[in-house]
């Protein structure tokens, strides 16, 4: 392996390694008296989960880690107003800026089979 393919080798084994670290901070199954101890900041509509009442209640979208930040994507494409959804997706991308986005490694080894 000459030097620039070793770096490339080098670089593409962090980025998986980095990939592995995030898979394995996936999330727990949220129940609803975990959902009540979450703090405000994480649900993507605080506003609509003020209390510990409300946070158990559906609507809320909480993104506590890039599991439910995905699922809140979803269910909020499917059932949120327009206004709900814009507000959920700004919320989910500030928090999990990679969140939805193509890796480096991936692209990385686009370009790399390109070659």
């Amino acid at each position: 392996m000459d030097g620039s393919a070793a770096m490339v080798a080098a670089v593409c084994e962090v980025f998986r390694k980095a990939a592995q670290l995030d898979l394995n901070k996936e999330a727990k199954e949220l129940t609803t008296t975990g959902r009540k101890h979450i703090k405000t900041k994480n649900f993507a509509l605080p506003a609509k989960a003020r209390s510990p009442k409300s946070k158990a209640r559906s609507g809320n979208y909480p993104i506590p880690d890039r599991a439910h930040a995905r699922n809140a994507l979803a269910r909020v494409s499917r059932f949120g107003t327009p206004e709900e959804k814009a507000r959920v997706r700004a919320k989910v991308h500030a928090k999990y800026p990679t969140l939805g986005k193509k890796s480096a490694a991936y692209a990385l080894g686009l370009l790399l089979s390109q070659n």
